[in-house]
């Protein structure tokens, strides 16, 4: 599939897509997504736009359908794609995810790898499979986790890592020649829910809990890490005031 051949349809959110879309701003047909990310795109000419508030994934297909859309990309959307919707653009669909596969599945990547004391961060993109976060991978990207680095200062170093990463898959789509690499067996699926009963700091004296917590958990507005005592809490930030 050549440049002229794609019509993309785009779901995702947030900054990073914001930066994503911005390159194949003059070539989507169609782009899910919140109402104040649809706002900052709405004047884009000849383009379908469609609320993620609900999982209307028959709008979705009828307007894949109707403007011959053979091409998904999805940049931290808030659901799985369907099985329905793959097979709507013959498998010719991508995901952005922002931490690396298999290995860190799942929600709040940041915050499980700096409490994993890990060196890098990983952002990826790969082939959108049913299962989630699986299929074929096509790129990746990394950055240095310094030692200071909170959650919020890890996230803004990743936005030109995915943006750079995203580049190179227009290029790849364009071109008709999309890597496949095999995705590794294994990895932790991370659910959403588990991360706030990994906020309390339970060890006053243990220095490398407090640093990791609250560098894990410091990004506003979200709660911060967090000691009891005396049947109250305190929040524990590294930020400077």
């Amino acid at each position: 599939m050549r440049q002229g051949d794609v019509k993309f349809g785009f779901l995702g959110r947030g900054p990073i897509g914001e930066r994503c879309l911005s390159h194949i701003r003059e070539r989507v047909s169609l782009v899910v997504s919140d109402e104040e990310f649809i706002h900052k795109f709405s004047d884009t000419k000849g383009c379908v736009f469609i609320s993620n508030d609900d999982r209307n994934e028959d709008e979705i297909l009828d307007a894949i359908t109707e403007n011959g859309i053979n091409c998904l990309i999805s940049v931290q959307h808030l659901w799985i794609l369907s099985e329905d919707l793959i097979d709507a653009v013959d498998g010719f669909s991508f995901n952005l995810h922002n931490a690396k596969l298999p290995e860190y599945k799942g929600y709040n990547a940041i915050s499980h790898s700096i409490l994993n004391g890990d060196s890098e961060y990983v952002t990826t993109i790969h082939w959108i499979a049913p299962d989630v976060d699986s299929g074929d991978i096509v790129y990746e990207e990394s950055v240095v986790i310094d030692d200071d680095d909170t959650a919020m200062s890890l996230y803004l170093k990743t936005i030109p890592a995915a943006e750079e990463n995203f580049k190179r898959l227009v290029l790849a789509i364009d071109s008709g020649e999309v890597p496949r690499h095999q995705m590794k067996d294994g990895g932790i699926f991370y659910r959403k829910e588990e991360i706030v009963g990994m906020k309390e700091i339970k060890c006053l004296t243990d220095f490398d809990e407090i640093d990791r917590k609250s560098r894990a958990f410091y990004f506003p507005p979200h709660e911060p890490s967090f000691f009891v005592l005396g049947g109250k809490k305190f929040y524990v930030s590294q930020k400077m005031y």
